[in-house]
Protein backbone atom coordinates (compact mmCIF):
# COMPACT_ATOMS: atom_id res chain seq x y z
CA UNK A 1 0.00 0.00 0.00
CA UNK A 2 1.29 3.48 -0.79
CA UNK A 3 1.16 5.91 2.09
CA UNK A 4 3.04 8.79 0.46
CA UNK A 5 1.22 12.12 0.25
CA UNK A 6 -2.12 10.79 1.47
CA UNK A 7 -5.11 13.02 2.05
CA UNK A 8 -5.29 13.54 5.81
CA UNK A 9 -8.40 12.64 7.73
CA UNK A 10 -10.48 15.36 9.31
CA UNK A 11 -10.47 15.42 13.14
CA UNK A 12 -14.02 14.08 13.03
CA UNK A 13 -12.97 10.97 11.11
CA UNK A 14 -10.14 10.29 13.55
CA UNK A 15 -12.38 10.92 16.58
CA UNK A 16 -15.05 8.60 15.23
CA UNK A 17 -12.48 5.84 14.84
CA UNK A 18 -11.28 6.41 18.42
CA UNK A 19 -14.90 6.30 19.57
CA UNK A 20 -15.34 2.89 17.94
CA UNK A 21 -12.32 1.54 19.82
CA UNK A 22 -13.04 3.07 23.24
CA UNK A 23 -16.82 3.10 23.56
CA UNK A 24 -18.01 0.49 21.08
CA UNK A 25 -15.11 -2.00 21.52
CA UNK A 26 -15.13 -2.40 17.73
CA UNK A 27 -11.76 -3.74 16.56
CA UNK A 28 -12.75 -4.26 12.93
CA UNK A 29 -9.50 -4.19 10.86
CA UNK A 30 -8.93 -0.99 8.93
CA UNK A 31 -8.93 -1.10 5.15
CA UNK A 32 -5.94 0.18 3.13
CA UNK A 33 -8.04 3.23 2.22
CA UNK A 34 -8.74 3.95 5.90
CA UNK A 35 -5.05 3.65 6.78
CA UNK A 36 -4.16 6.04 3.97
CA UNK A 37 -6.75 8.50 5.24
CA UNK A 38 -5.93 8.24 8.94
CA UNK A 39 -2.14 7.75 9.06
CA UNK A 40 -1.16 11.46 8.81
CA UNK A 41 -3.54 12.37 11.63
CA UNK A 42 -2.34 9.42 13.72
CA UNK A 43 1.22 10.75 13.44
CA UNK A 44 0.17 14.36 14.06
CA UNK A 45 -1.55 13.46 17.34
CA UNK A 46 1.05 10.90 18.48
CA UNK A 47 -1.36 7.96 18.38
CA UNK A 48 0.97 5.37 16.82
CA UNK A 49 1.03 3.07 19.86
CA UNK A 50 -2.75 3.39 20.21
CA UNK A 51 -3.42 2.17 16.67
CA UNK A 52 -0.69 -0.47 16.98
CA UNK A 53 -2.64 -1.94 19.91
CA UNK A 54 -6.10 -1.77 18.34
CA UNK A 55 -5.39 -2.27 14.63
CA UNK A 56 -2.20 -4.32 14.53
CA UNK A 57 -3.75 -7.07 12.41
CA UNK A 58 -4.30 -4.71 9.46
CA UNK A 59 -1.28 -2.43 9.97
CA UNK A 60 0.51 -1.74 6.64
CA UNK A 61 4.13 -2.89 6.47
CA UNK A 62 5.29 0.67 5.82
CA UNK A 63 3.92 1.69 9.23
CA UNK A 64 4.60 -1.45 11.26
CA UNK A 65 8.14 -0.67 12.47
CA UNK A 66 7.55 2.91 13.70
CA UNK A 67 4.20 2.00 15.29
CA UNK A 68 5.67 -1.08 16.96
CA UNK A 69 8.70 0.86 18.21
CA UNK A 70 6.48 3.54 19.75
CA UNK A 71 4.35 0.91 21.49
CA UNK A 72 7.26 -1.17 22.79
CA UNK A 73 9.11 1.86 24.13
CA UNK A 74 6.08 2.97 26.13
CA UNK A 75 5.41 -0.60 27.28
CA UNK A 76 8.94 -0.74 28.69
CA UNK A 77 8.46 2.58 30.47
CA UNK A 78 5.14 1.35 31.91
CA UNK A 79 6.79 -1.81 33.26
CA UNK A 80 9.39 0.27 35.10
CA UNK A 81 6.69 2.50 36.57
CA UNK A 82 4.58 -0.50 37.61
CA UNK A 83 7.56 -2.15 39.30
CA UNK A 84 8.29 1.05 41.25
CA UNK A 85 4.64 1.38 42.28
CA UNK A 86 4.56 -2.21 43.56
CA UNK A 87 7.64 -1.44 45.67
CA UNK A 88 6.04 1.70 47.08
CA UNK A 89 2.79 0.15 48.30
CA UNK A 90 4.35 -2.08 51.02
CA UNK A 91 6.23 0.93 52.42
CA UNK A 92 2.90 2.54 53.32
CA UNK A 93 1.19 -0.53 54.77
CA UNK A 94 2.88 -0.97 58.15
CA UNK A 95 2.73 2.71 59.18
CA UNK A 96 -0.82 2.83 57.70
CA UNK A 97 -0.09 5.77 55.41
CA UNK A 98 -3.17 6.56 53.36
CA UNK A 99 -2.48 7.23 49.67
CA UNK A 100 -4.31 7.58 46.36
CA UNK A 101 -2.69 7.17 42.91
CA UNK A 102 -3.32 10.18 40.66
CA UNK A 103 -3.22 11.02 36.98
CA UNK A 104 -1.28 8.63 34.73
CA UNK A 105 -0.33 6.05 37.32
CA UNK A 106 -3.99 5.68 38.28
CA UNK A 107 -5.49 5.67 34.80
CA UNK A 108 -2.88 3.61 32.94
CA UNK A 109 -3.26 0.50 35.09
CA UNK A 110 -6.93 0.80 36.00
CA UNK A 111 -8.80 2.36 33.07
CA UNK A 112 -6.74 1.72 29.94
CA UNK A 113 -6.73 -1.78 28.40
CA UNK A 114 -2.91 -1.69 28.32
CA UNK A 115 -0.66 0.69 30.31
CA UNK A 116 1.50 1.33 27.23
CA UNK A 117 -1.41 3.35 25.80
CA UNK A 118 -1.13 5.99 28.54
CA UNK A 119 2.27 7.77 28.65
CA UNK A 120 3.41 8.79 32.13
CA UNK A 121 6.12 11.00 33.51
CA UNK A 122 6.21 11.04 37.30
CA UNK A 123 4.39 8.70 39.65
CA UNK A 124 1.85 10.96 41.35
CA UNK A 125 0.48 9.96 44.76
CA UNK A 126 -1.96 11.93 46.90
CA UNK A 127 -1.19 11.46 50.61
CA UNK A 128 -3.66 12.09 53.41
CA UNK A 129 -2.86 15.44 55.12
CA UNK A 130 -2.24 13.71 58.44
CA UNK A 131 0.23 11.24 56.87
CA UNK A 132 2.37 13.50 54.65
CA UNK A 133 5.35 13.86 57.00
CA UNK A 134 5.36 10.15 57.82
CA UNK A 135 5.24 9.33 54.09
CA UNK A 136 8.19 11.60 53.34
CA UNK A 137 10.21 10.06 56.17
CA UNK A 138 9.46 6.49 55.04
CA UNK A 139 10.38 7.31 51.44
CA UNK A 140 13.64 9.00 52.44
CA UNK A 141 14.59 5.96 54.49
CA UNK A 142 13.86 3.75 51.45
CA UNK A 143 16.27 5.77 49.31
CA UNK A 144 14.00 8.24 47.56
CA UNK A 145 15.94 11.51 47.37
CA UNK A 146 15.13 15.07 46.25
CA UNK A 147 17.48 17.47 44.49
CA UNK A 148 15.74 20.31 46.40
CA UNK A 149 13.30 20.33 49.26
CA UNK A 150 10.32 22.63 48.67
CA UNK A 151 6.53 22.65 48.60
CA UNK A 152 4.65 23.80 45.52
CA UNK A 153 0.93 24.71 45.42
CA UNK A 154 -0.14 21.09 45.61
CA UNK A 155 2.94 18.86 45.87
CA UNK A 156 6.38 18.53 47.42
CA UNK A 157 9.57 18.50 45.39
CA UNK A 158 10.09 15.54 43.08
CA UNK A 159 12.02 12.66 44.63
CA UNK A 160 14.03 10.14 42.63
CA UNK A 161 15.15 6.53 42.88
CA UNK A 162 16.56 4.23 40.18
CA UNK A 163 15.61 6.70 37.46
CA UNK A 164 11.93 6.90 38.54
CA UNK A 165 10.44 10.23 39.62
CA UNK A 166 7.83 10.38 42.38
CA UNK A 167 5.68 13.39 43.24
CA UNK A 168 3.96 13.43 46.62
CA UNK A 169 0.78 15.52 46.54
CA UNK A 170 -0.87 16.99 49.60
CA UNK A 171 -3.62 18.58 47.47
CA UNK A 172 -5.39 17.73 44.22
CA UNK A 173 -3.99 19.82 41.33
CA UNK A 174 -6.14 22.92 40.64
CA UNK A 175 -8.34 22.23 43.71
CA UNK A 176 -6.88 25.31 45.41
CA UNK A 177 -9.90 26.17 47.56
CA UNK A 178 -10.85 22.59 48.46
CA UNK A 179 -10.79 21.27 52.03
CA UNK A 180 -8.67 18.14 51.58
CA UNK A 181 -10.29 16.35 54.52
CA UNK A 182 -13.60 16.71 52.67
CA UNK A 183 -11.94 15.35 49.52
CA UNK A 184 -10.55 12.35 51.41
CA UNK A 185 -13.99 11.58 52.81
CA UNK A 186 -15.12 10.97 49.21
CA UNK A 187 -12.28 8.64 48.17
CA UNK A 188 -13.01 4.95 47.70
CA UNK A 189 -10.91 2.61 49.87
CA UNK A 190 -9.17 -0.33 48.17
CA UNK A 191 -7.67 -1.55 51.45
CA UNK A 192 -6.53 0.01 54.71
CA UNK A 193 -4.05 2.34 52.95
CA UNK A 194 -4.81 2.59 49.20
CA UNK A 195 -7.72 4.67 47.92
CA UNK A 196 -9.14 5.65 44.53
CA UNK A 197 -10.86 8.71 43.17
CA UNK A 198 -14.58 8.28 42.48
CA UNK A 199 -15.36 8.85 38.78
CA UNK A 200 -16.96 12.27 39.41
CA UNK A 201 -13.88 13.58 41.21
CA UNK A 202 -11.57 11.98 38.65
CA UNK A 203 -13.40 13.68 35.77
CA UNK A 204 -13.24 17.06 37.53
CA UNK A 205 -9.53 16.56 38.12
CA UNK A 206 -8.95 15.66 34.47
CA UNK A 207 -10.71 18.73 33.11
CA UNK A 208 -9.28 21.25 35.57
CA UNK A 209 -5.74 19.90 35.38
CA UNK A 210 -5.83 20.15 31.57
CA UNK A 211 -7.01 23.75 31.90
CA UNK A 212 -4.03 24.50 34.13
CA UNK A 213 -1.84 23.47 31.19
CA UNK A 214 -3.82 25.65 28.74
CA UNK A 215 -5.37 22.57 27.09
CA UNK A 216 -2.06 21.79 25.35
CA UNK A 217 -2.42 18.03 25.67
CA UNK A 218 -5.89 17.65 24.27
CA UNK A 219 -5.25 14.15 22.95
CA UNK A 220 -4.57 12.89 26.46
CA UNK A 221 -7.63 14.69 27.84
CA UNK A 222 -9.90 13.04 25.28
CA UNK A 223 -8.48 9.55 25.74
CA UNK A 224 -8.44 9.75 29.54
CA UNK A 225 -12.03 10.95 29.74
CA UNK A 226 -13.10 8.43 27.11
CA UNK A 227 -11.72 5.43 28.99
CA UNK A 228 -13.00 6.78 32.30
CA UNK A 229 -16.56 7.20 31.02
CA UNK A 230 -16.55 3.87 29.17
CA UNK A 231 -15.63 2.00 32.36
CA UNK A 232 -17.26 3.94 35.20
CA UNK A 233 -20.70 5.57 35.14
CA UNK A 234 -20.76 9.19 36.28
CA UNK A 235 -23.43 10.67 38.52
CA UNK A 236 -23.83 14.05 36.79
CA UNK A 237 -25.81 15.83 39.55
CA UNK A 238 -23.17 14.67 42.04
CA UNK A 239 -20.39 15.97 39.77
CA UNK A 240 -22.09 19.38 39.59
CA UNK A 241 -22.47 19.44 43.37
CA UNK A 242 -18.80 18.54 43.91
CA UNK A 243 -17.65 21.20 41.44
CA UNK A 244 -19.57 23.85 43.38
CA UNK A 245 -18.34 22.51 46.73
CA UNK A 246 -14.68 22.57 45.70
CA UNK A 247 -14.95 25.63 43.44
CA UNK A 248 -13.65 23.98 40.27
CA UNK A 249 -14.92 24.03 36.68
CA UNK A 250 -17.44 21.53 35.36
CA UNK A 251 -16.61 19.84 32.01
CA UNK A 252 -19.80 20.59 30.02
CA UNK A 253 -17.73 22.59 27.53
CA UNK A 254 -15.72 19.48 26.68
CA UNK A 255 -18.81 17.45 25.79
CA UNK A 256 -20.35 20.30 23.81
CA UNK A 257 -17.15 20.59 21.76
CA UNK A 258 -16.81 16.86 20.94
CA UNK A 259 -20.22 15.29 20.21
CA UNK A 260 -18.49 13.21 17.51
CA UNK A 261 -16.31 11.52 20.14
CA UNK A 262 -18.53 11.09 23.21
CA UNK A 263 -21.68 9.02 22.47
CA UNK A 264 -24.90 10.63 23.69
CA UNK A 265 -25.41 8.08 26.47
CA UNK A 266 -22.04 9.03 28.03
CA UNK A 267 -22.60 12.79 27.99
CA UNK A 268 -24.20 14.95 30.68
CA UNK A 269 -27.55 16.67 29.98
CA UNK A 270 -27.03 19.32 27.34
CA UNK A 271 -26.29 22.77 28.71
CA UNK A 272 -26.65 26.22 27.21
CA UNK A 273 -23.23 26.31 25.52
CA UNK A 274 -23.07 28.68 22.56
CA UNK A 275 -21.95 26.85 19.37
CA UNK A 276 -19.18 29.38 18.69
CA UNK A 277 -17.81 28.86 22.21
CA UNK A 278 -17.82 25.07 21.75
CA UNK A 279 -16.04 25.55 18.40
CA UNK A 280 -13.37 27.71 20.08
CA UNK A 281 -12.78 25.11 22.75
CA UNK A 282 -12.58 22.32 20.18
CA UNK A 283 -9.82 24.20 18.38
CA UNK A 284 -7.89 24.72 21.62
CA UNK A 285 -8.02 21.06 22.55
CA UNK A 286 -7.16 19.77 19.07
CA UNK A 287 -4.39 22.23 18.25
CA UNK A 288 -2.96 23.44 21.56
CA UNK A 289 -0.08 20.98 21.44
CA UNK A 290 1.16 22.62 18.24
CA UNK A 291 2.11 25.75 20.20
CA UNK A 292 3.66 24.06 23.24
CA UNK A 293 7.12 24.41 21.70
CA UNK A 294 6.77 28.21 21.39
CA UNK A 295 6.39 29.31 25.05
CA UNK A 296 8.24 32.63 24.72
CA UNK A 297 6.21 33.67 21.70
CA UNK A 298 3.01 32.75 23.53
CA UNK A 299 3.99 34.72 26.64
CA UNK A 300 4.91 37.80 24.64
CA UNK A 301 1.65 37.68 22.72
CA UNK A 302 -0.77 37.34 25.63
CA UNK A 303 -3.66 39.83 25.51
CA UNK A 304 -2.71 41.08 28.99
CA UNK A 305 1.01 41.44 28.29
CA UNK A 306 2.73 44.26 30.18
CA UNK A 307 -0.08 44.38 32.75
CA UNK A 308 0.99 44.40 36.44
CA UNK A 309 -0.07 40.75 36.82
CA UNK A 310 1.90 39.78 33.69
CA UNK A 311 5.03 41.50 35.02
CA UNK A 312 4.69 39.83 38.43
CA UNK A 313 4.66 36.38 36.82
CA UNK A 314 7.66 37.16 34.63
CA UNK A 315 9.70 38.58 37.51
CA UNK A 316 8.84 35.62 39.74
CA UNK A 317 10.40 33.33 37.13
CA UNK A 318 13.73 35.16 37.44
CA UNK A 319 14.35 34.06 41.03
CA UNK A 320 17.64 32.18 41.51
CA UNK A 321 15.71 29.22 42.96
CA UNK A 322 13.81 28.92 39.64
CA UNK A 323 17.18 28.85 37.87
CA UNK A 324 18.25 25.95 40.07
CA UNK A 325 15.09 24.00 39.24
CA UNK A 326 15.30 24.72 35.53
CA UNK A 327 18.93 23.60 35.19
CA UNK A 328 18.94 20.92 37.92
CA UNK A 329 21.72 22.60 39.88
CA UNK A 330 22.25 21.02 43.34
CA UNK A 331 22.69 23.12 46.51
CA UNK A 332 25.81 25.26 46.45
CA UNK A 333 27.44 25.77 43.03
CA UNK A 334 26.63 29.48 43.15
CA UNK A 335 28.90 30.26 40.21
CA UNK A 336 26.96 27.81 38.03
CA UNK A 337 23.68 29.35 39.21
CA UNK A 338 24.96 32.82 38.30
CA UNK A 339 26.10 31.72 34.83
CA UNK A 340 22.79 29.99 34.11
CA UNK A 341 20.92 32.99 35.49
CA UNK A 342 22.70 35.29 33.05
CA UNK A 343 22.03 32.85 30.22
CA UNK A 344 18.29 32.69 31.06
CA UNK A 345 18.06 36.48 31.29
CA UNK A 346 19.74 36.80 27.90
CA UNK A 347 17.25 34.39 26.33
CA UNK A 348 14.32 36.24 27.87
CA UNK A 349 15.65 39.60 26.65
CA UNK A 350 16.11 38.21 23.15
CA UNK A 351 12.52 37.04 22.95
CA UNK A 352 11.29 40.19 24.70
CA UNK A 353 12.79 42.29 21.93
CA UNK A 354 11.84 39.90 19.12
CA UNK A 355 8.16 39.77 20.12
CA UNK A 356 7.86 43.24 21.63
CA UNK A 357 4.77 43.86 19.53
CA UNK A 358 3.52 40.29 19.89
CA UNK A 359 3.62 37.42 17.41
CA UNK A 360 3.05 38.11 13.73
CA UNK A 361 1.63 34.59 13.29
CA UNK A 362 -2.14 35.05 12.71
CA UNK A 363 -2.85 31.44 13.70
CA UNK A 364 -1.11 31.85 17.05
CA UNK A 365 -2.87 35.15 17.68
CA UNK A 366 -6.22 33.55 16.95
CA UNK A 367 -5.30 30.67 19.26
CA UNK A 368 -4.62 33.11 22.11
CA UNK A 369 -7.90 34.93 21.48
CA UNK A 370 -9.74 31.61 21.75
CA UNK A 371 -7.81 30.81 24.91
CA UNK A 372 -8.88 34.11 26.48
CA UNK A 373 -12.53 33.66 25.46
CA UNK A 374 -12.57 30.23 27.09
CA UNK A 375 -10.82 31.51 30.24
CA UNK A 376 -13.31 34.38 30.50
CA UNK A 377 -16.25 32.02 30.09
CA UNK A 378 -15.00 29.59 32.71
CA UNK A 379 -14.25 32.38 35.19
CA UNK A 380 -17.89 33.54 34.90
CA UNK A 381 -19.27 30.02 35.39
Amino acid sequence: MKVHNPSPASPTQLLQQLQRYIFQHDNTPLTPEQWQLLSPSIAAYGLERFFYYYANSSLPEALRTPFQTAYQFQAFQALKQEHALKQLKPLFQQPRIRFCPLKGVDRAYRLYPAPALRPMGDIDLLIHPEDCQAARAVLAEAGWQAEYDYAHQHHYSVILKDGIALEIHFRLPRFIAADMLQVWALLLPVDSTEHRLPPELNLLLLFNHAGGHHWQNGRRLLLDTGFLLSRQPVDWPKLTQLAAQFRVFTPELLFAAFPDFYPAEYRPPAGAIAPELAADFRQLVLHGVAFASRPHELLMSQPDRFSPAWWRKRIAGLRPLCTRFRHHIPPGHRGQVFRCYLKDCGIKLKYFWRFLSGSKDPVLRQYLKRQKRIADYLSRH
